[in-house]
């Protein structure tokens, strides 16, 4: 369980198994979300550890279980689809880890979901829908009834993002300034130069 090499057959005797075990991983479970990290020195999950105990305890997520899983390839930049991936203030409870990750919770489900960059046009959104542990398919909730809004606004937002990358690859593209509707996604572009900043 240490994740070290135990055995294999065709190793020449020379070769120090000890050297290839996998490789460790940092690992933090807060409210049955497990986050995972592999570097070497992992951020400081405790400024908000207390605010997802307190804003997502009350809807159990360690009991909860999968009602759905749902994967789409969208034809444009990672930055593009992320910035549009903003959660509406609609009476639910989020919360984004920067840049790639997101959290919601609503009355009745909730949403897990990862992007995931695959190339300088490409990204990978993935969403898990979570419902209650003890509720059965068919009597307490159907899938399409839990997955229909966010499965509609995935497919129009990849119409959208994708679009928007044909406008970006335009040559007479050039960057414009976000309206006052658009503070989120001013904001997650502040927090990505900040970034860029402090890796130079």
């Amino acid at each position: 369980m240490d994740g070290c090499l135990r055995a294999a057959r065709h190793l020449p005797q020379s070769v120090d198994k000890s050297q290839l075990g996998l490789h460790p991983a940092h690992v933090v479970e807060v409210e049955g979300l497990l986050f995972v990290c592999l570097t070497n020195t992992p951020p400081d999950l405790n400024p908000i550890v207390d605010d997802i105990k307190r804003f997502f305890a009350p809807h159990r997520l360690p009991d909860a279980r999968i009602c759905h899983w749902a994967s789409h390839h969208i034809r444009a930049n990672w930055k593009i689809v992320t910035e549009n991936h903003k959660v509406y203030d609609g009476g639910v409870t989020a919360i984004q880890f920067f840049p790639l990750n997101w959290i919601m919770a609503c009355n009745d489900y909730a949403i897990l979901s990862r992007f995931t960059p695959v190339s300088p046009q490409e990204t990978d959104v993935e969403i898990t829908w979570l419902v209650d542990g003890n509720a059965q398919e068919g009597d307490d909730y159907s899938v399409e009834e839990v997955t229909w809004l966010w499965a509609k606004t995935v497919e129009e937002d990849a119409w959208l993002c994708e679009n928007n990358q044909r406008g970006v690859n335009s040559r007479r593209y050039e960057p414009g300034p976000y309206s006052t509707m658009e503070v989120s996604a001013a904001g997650f572009v502040d927090w990505y130069l900040k970034q860029l900043r402090l890796e130079a």
